[in-house]
């Protein structure tokens, strides 16, 4: 499998450079464009571990709403200072790509910025690439990336998504170099990557909705279903209400009740059969709880 570059590029033009947009790609490099430092380094701080470079033009906008033609260097300093912030987090390496003649030949832009390739030049071009790729592949994430590929494929947006994906690189990071951490700071990264795949699940309605649903007159405890699923009470507790907005067992009462409504339209069930069925021992306290939901009494429901 060809290995992939995704590469965060700052121009204000690249909506106009078609040409090296393809020629990138054809080299398997995956520019991701924005205009101004505000608008690319926002998107790089919350998606860094997308990322095995970035690629800044000399001159670009500052802030987002800057006009054409005030383009200047405050861009360029920014994003390079901010990208030494980022360190801590992940040293990602930057090329500068220009179109700006004067700094052909200043030797002062070299000193401050370093070394800059030309985009009239494609000589220059087949070089950044190179330098693109030469310098990602030191990159452990990238490597990793590279070396686990199909596994990175399931964590796109559509599936698993980001936050499944940056602690995927930590348990990697770990296969890699078991010194790095703990026995039981890779279980836990483990279950904190478990317990992201059941949220996905959840959302997904393929988990928690048919463990309930199915057994919605003799429901499992809350003990029970945290060891079906392999979180704890409160996660299980946190988890469920953040994706279906109410608690797991009003979630449980609401299927109840709308199975009661069903069989009591479409059954030869009686409401004391009906209140049995879905997990009811007294026909009252069922009878008040359809009330509260429907606004009617199971008496009411016509067949």
């Amino acid at each position: 499998m060809e290995k992939k570059y995704n590469i965060l590029w700052i121009d204000d033009q690249y909506k106009d450079l078609f040409q090296f947009i393809i020629d990138a790609e054809n080299e398997n490099i995956f520019l991701d464009g924005f205009t101004s430092f505000e608008e690319g380094f926002d998107h790089l701080e919350m998606n860094i571990h997308n990322y095995d470079g970035v690629l800044l033009d000399a001159l670009f906008f500052e802030k987002r709403d800057q006009i054409e033609g005030s383009e200047d260097l405050k861009g360029l300093r920014k994003a390079i200072d901010k990208l030494n912030e980022l360190k801590h987090i992940k040293s990602l390496p930057f090329f500068i790509l220009s179109g700006q003649t004067r700094f052909e030949k200043d030797n002062t832009f070299e000193e401050l910025y370093g070394k800059h390739f030309r985009k009239n030049n494609p000589n220059d071009i087949s070089l950044l690439f190179n330098s693109i790729k030469e310098k990602a592949d030191k990159l452990i994430d990238t490597q990793l990336k590279h070396k686990y590929q199909r596994v990175f494929d399931v964590c796109e947006k559509e599936y698993l998504g980001e936050r499944i994906k940056t602690r995927l690189f930590n348990i990697l990071k770990i296969m890699e170099d078991d010194q790095l951490l703990s026995t039981e700071d890779h279980f836990n990264q483990i279950r904190k990557i478990l317990e992201s795949i059941f949220i996905k699940m959840s959302d997904l309605n393929l988990l928690p909705k048919d463990i309930i649903s199915n057994n919605i007159a003799t429901p499992p405890s809350l003990n029970e279903l945290s060891k079906m699923i392999g979180l704890n009470n409160n996660k299980l507790k946190k988890n469920f209400k953040e994706l279906f907005g109410v608690p797991v067992f009003k979630y449980l009462q609401n299927e109840r009740l709308d199975k009661a409504h069903e069989l009591l339209r479409n059954s030869e069930m009686n409401i004391q059969e009906v209140s049995w069925f879905v997990g009811y021992e007294s026909v009252s306290s069922f009878s008040n709880a359809f009330l509260k939901k429907f606004g009617f009494r199971p008496s009411e429901v016509s067949k």
